[in-house]
């Protein structure tokens, strides 16, 4: 009788234990790797598929009824199975690996693209065509000081409602940006408002308060788009690996489809209102103590003309010093 035979006779009769079948088995398939249809591995893969069968044996052992057939077809038969399996995680493993270098290629890329685009336009944001916040002061000071003088003559050029509208405005614009308004942002926001850094804080931490639900929404969204492009990313590197006649290929192609349309979804819903970072209209008109019909019309107005709330700048610093105006 042959030694396997022999061996699971023993198990089965408490004569051995299971771990020493197993163990007996392990080295049986070891030395006689042919007789299992496993010569066709290199060796590398031969050791590797070993390693992951070998705690295996001891189930196999258990499970096998001699009544069933012989003990060497009950383990050739696991063995192809349990091979296959192998396989299918071994090319998983490879296209997750790869999905993930391809994701870091693609965050590389574009932090890359933007230290590139930040480089090229330097000279675009130099002192000399960006308005620093002492610059910022001194033309506020310039346009009031013209101001002055346009209305000594008769000819207001910014009356107190212009006024007024700009800084309900620059209000209404820094609240609803509220997520992303930084430092730099309230300094220049309170010289052009006359409101004191801690009020302006104040408002911008009330406004963010309301944002809790559509950042915990946003994050959900983000995660489901990551999620589904890194399987989408996978299954498109796994699918050309296995036969495209067996029903795997079939099961992939259709999760493919699955997560590729998540993923569209999910980046099509990034872009709405429904997962924009923004406060609504009525919470920032409650935290003005101004109507919502009148941020509303302020929004719209801005929406025509953005001109409407910005300061009188240019690069040429002679442009902005007061002259003679003529009379109309």
């Amino acid at each position: 009788m042959d030694q396997l035979e022999l061996t699971a006779l023993a198990v089965k009769k408490n004569v051995i234990t299971s771990d020493e079948g197993a163990k007996i088995i392990w080295e049986t398939v070891f030395t006689q790797r042919t007789k299992f249809a496993l010569g066709a591995m290199d060796y590398d893969s031969f050791m590797d598929f070993l390693e992951y069968i070998q705690p295996k044996f001891k189930k196999i052992l258990e499970s096998y009824q001699p009544a069933d057939g012989t003990f060497f077809s009950f383990l050739f038969s696991h063995i192809r199975k349990i091979l296959f399996n192998w396989k299918k995680i071994i090319v998983r493993k490879a296209a997750t690996a790869e999905s993930y270098l391809s994701i870091q290629e693609i965050e590389y890329d574009t932090e890359f693209d933007k230290y590139r685009n930040c480089e090229s336009s330097v000279k675009a944001f130099t002192e000399d065509t960006k308005p620093s916040l002492d610059e910022i002061k001194n033309i506020k000071e310039l346009e009031e000081h013209k101001n002055r003088l346009r209305r000594r003559r008769g000819n207001p050029a910014l009356t107190r409602t212009d006024e007024n509208f700009r800084k309900d405005a620059v209000l209404i614009l820094t609240l609803k940006a509220c997520f992303d308004v930084t430092e730099d942002i309230i300094e220049k926001v309170s010289i052009l408002t006359d409101m004191t850094k801690a009020e302006l804080h104040e408002m911008v931490a009330k406004a963010k308060s309301t944002l809790s639900t559509k950042i915990q929404r946003r994050n959900m969204c983000t995660r489901t788009r990551d999620n589904a492009f890194f399987y989408h990313r996978k299954y498109s590197i796994e699918i050309p690996r296995v036969d495209r006649r067996s029903s795997w290929a079939e099961h992939l192609a259709s999760r493919y489809e699955r997560h590729t349309k998540i993923w569209e979804k999910a980046n099509r819903r990034l872009n709405t209102k429904y997962c924009r970072l923004v406060p609504s209209t009525k919470k920032v008109a409650e935290i003005l103590g101004l109507s919502v019909r009148h941020c509303e019309y302020i929004l719209k107005k801005l929406s025509d003309d953005m001109d409407k709330v910005k300061l009188k700048w240019y690069p040429q610093h002679h442009e902005n010093l007061p002259c003679k105006l003529e009379r109309s």
